[in-house]
């Protein structure tokens, strides 16, 4: 096996074997033999520490950052790297695995200066409904295709100030076919107001009217 898709497997299959909850709630639509770009992999908060005592076994530090605690979980982010000389092959030329401590976003109250998690209902909910995914070099668990959707939302109207990557509406528009509406409209209900309009303006494709409804109408 190639040296860093090995690390990488090495890693996750060490997590699973530890009973660590987790979901990967980006970056795996290239697994098993590359990550999209970053690979974005969410312990429950209260698995965190946990988690990251495997992570320093198997990857080495690429960098750290803390966003402080709020509500119910520190926001932490930390992002590790395989080692060993680039592949060019491989998105990113190596496996990048960024765990963050929680979910959690910018804030539209301070302008998006600062973060802050999830409700606790949906952060517990994403970790109820995930989903397993599995290839032939072991199992990842990712978010349901509902709760995928309104990960997206949140990423791209808070952290993106409403600036809608490609992969990230492609990704979501993939989706909605495949989804259950009623479902969806839960998932979100959970974090921003106007679900139902959320969901009438991700079928018609207007996201601006997404960006919009999400801020409260605004």
């Amino acid at each position: 096996m190639e040296n860093h898709k090995k690390q990488f497997w090495d890693l996750i299959n060490d997590i699973n074997s530890n009973s660590i909850n987790y979901v990967i709630i980006r970056g795996f639509l290239r697994l098993p033999d590359s990550g999209d770009n970053d690979i974005d992999m969410v312990p429950h908060y209260s698995e965190f520490e946990k988690s990251m005592e495997i992570v320093k076994k198997h990857l080495e530090c690429h960098w750290e950052r803390e966003y402080g605690f709020a509500e119910y979980a520190f926001m932490r982010n930390h992002s590790y790297k395989t080692r060993g000389p680039d592949n060019p092959f491989i998105a990113e030329k190596r496996f990048y695995v960024d765990s963050q401590s929680s979910l959690y976003f910018l804030s539209p109250f301070k302008n998006f200066t600062t973060s802050w998690v999830v409700s606790h209902s949906f952060n517990e909910y994403v970790y109820e409904t995930k989903i397993k995914k599995v290839f032939k070099e072991g199992y990842i668990w990712i978010p349901s295709m509902e709760n995928e959707i309104t990960l997206q939302i949140l990423r791209n109207v808070l952290d993106k100030r409403g600036h809608w990557k490609p992969k990230s509406y492609q990704r979501v528009f993939e989706l909605l076919p495949q989804i259950d509406q009623k479902e969806l409209e839960k998932s979100i209900s959970m974090v921003l107001p106007y679900a139902k309009k959320i969901v009438s303006s991700l079928n018609a494709r207007d996201l601006n009217s997404v960006n919009k409804y999400s801020l409260g109408g605004l």
